[in-house]
């Protein structure tokens, strides 16, 4: 199982299912990790829970973000996180109490699909020195390849002037 440090999510993907992060790590035991994200209304019930098993958790409060639509839903989410070293324990707190599914690999309520994620791709920001060393190289190579056409063409043509002017045309 893989932890996104960006968005606090478990997976056993390479790249995060829920934000496209790439830089996933193992989880270490005091890791806050995503447990659930519900409505404002599920608050109470489900911190008096976690209160009542004594398990430490946080509260993010913020709008429900989807890659795959590029914006923000209205509802506001209160997203629960939980040590790594109780994720397990707290999860079947939710589960006994009905609040979230019986699978261990998902990690939302009953009744929410998750979404769908269309993987993006993140590229490391270049420095401004490597990024001028590129484009040097780049446009070396280009008038490199210009000049090989040119000379290649060139070659072709003085290859077909010395073949054809060794013929005589029309005379006997």
């Amino acid at each position: 199982m893989r932890y996104c440090p960006v968005c606090h999510s478990l997976t056993n993907a390479d790249v995060c299912q829920h934000c496209g992060n790439r830089s996933l790590r193992e989880p270490e035991k005091e890791d806050m990790v995503q447990l659930v994200s519900v409505e404002k209304e599920k608050m109470e019930e489900i911190s008096s829970l976690l209160t009542e098993k004594g398990i430490h958790y946080e509260i993010q409060i913020g709008k429900k973000k989807s890659i795959s639509r590029k914006k923000e839903n209205s509802q506001s989410q209160i997203g629960y996180l939980v040590p790594f070293s109780q994720m397990e324990e707290s999860y079947e707190v939710l589960e006994l109490a009905g609040i979230a599914r019986n699978d261990p690999n998902a990690f939302h309520l009953e009744g929410q699909a998750p979404d769908e994620v269309e993987q993006k791709e993140q590229f490391q920001e270049m420095n401004p020195v490597s990024r001028f060393v590129w484009r040097v190289i780049s446009v070396i190579l280009f008038i490199a390849l210009i000049w090989a056409v040119v000379a290649g063409t060139d070659m072709v043509v003085a290859f077909l002037r010395d073949f054809f002017s060794n013929f005589t045309f029309g005379q006997a």
